[in-house]
């Protein structure tokens, strides 16, 4: 039985720091491009096919005295 993948904001958090807040985070996948063009990548026979997917994501950086706010 294949595991589910996590949701998107759950990826975000796990790769931000402490000073940082994940806004929203979306999954995107796009189309391929022609017959050959596949959305699923495996590097060996042997391991199972992985679906690609990207995250997009609004971080904002939050001030050490929690004044401030950057996003990016």
């Amino acid at each position: 039985m294949s595991q589910a993948a996590p949701a998107p904001m759950d990826v975000v958090q796990d790769l931000i720091r402490a000073t940082e807040e994940a806004k929203v985070a979306i999954e995107a996948r796009s189309s391929p491009r022609n017959d050959t063009d596949s959305e699923t990548w495996s590097s060996a026979s042997d391991i199972p096919v992985v679906q690609r997917r990207k995250i997009l994501a609004v971080v904002s950086h939050l001030s050490p005295n929690g004044k401030s706010e950057q996003g990016w």
